[in-house]
């Protein structure tokens, strides 16, 4: 379940909108270094489900194995979503940045909304 806030940039005390994890259609990814976020939906990225689906007997998974499925699956969806314009590279992860000096010293607040 995915999240949206209405943060305050405690460096500069611009406030903005900005959303954390995916949804039941999508997965969200953030850039590192700017922190613009990046959707890539899941028709996108069928392939990758499917080739996963049948490395791994999902179904049957210990939680080692369910580690070890989210992780490459994690790994491919990055892949898939390469590299943001600024260079770097779209990732799981990474902090809610200010879209105006880039600070991650943000006061979140509590969530305004929650989204599937």
């Amino acid at each position: 379940m995915g999240r949206s806030y209405k943060p305050t940039c405690r460096a500069c005390g611009n406030h903005f909108r900005a959303d954390e994890g995916g949804g039941r259609r999508w997965e969200l990814l953030h850039c590192p270094l700017c922190g613009k976020s990046k959707v890539i939906g899941y028709k996108e990225i069928g392939e990758l489900v499917q080739k996963l689906e049948e490395q791994f007997d999902i179904p049957d998974l210990d939680e080692e194995g369910m580690e070890r499925a989210s992780a490459e699956y994690h790994k491919g969806v990055e892949a898939f979503a390469g590299f943001c314009p600024c260079g770097g590279h779209f990732s799981y992860g990474v902090p809610l940045r200010c879209p105006v000096c880039r600070s991650t010293d943000l006061d979140l607040g509590e969530p305004w909304r929650l989204y599937d």
